[in-house]
């Protein structure tokens, strides 16, 4: 892949992002209309980014857990091994 192809990818990587937090979830095929050499590649990085996009949640956003009650005090941390918390 040459240096303008990857300055592509990054633009369509990009914009693909700014689409997925906006709640649309756009196909690398649509994105890469004009690039469609690209689309595998960049359909890859898409799915690597879905893949940690649990990352990107504040803590105790979720809201699914129902063992979580936000107005419980937080339990003391375990230690495991010997020493890590």
């Amino acid at each position: 892949m040459n240096p303008e192809q990857r300055r592509i990818l990054a633009d369509l990587l990009i914009e693909w992002e700014d689409l997925y937090r906006q709640g649309t979830d756009t196909p690398a095929e649509t994105l890469c209309k004009a690039h469609p050499e690209l689309a595998s590649t960049l359909a890859r990085q898409i799915a690597a980014l879905k893949r940690v996009a649990w990352l990107d949640k504040k803590l105790g956003d979720d809201g699914d857990d129902p063992d979580c009650d936000p107005s419980e005090e937080p339990r003391p941390p375990k230690v495991l091994a010997g020493r890590y918390r």
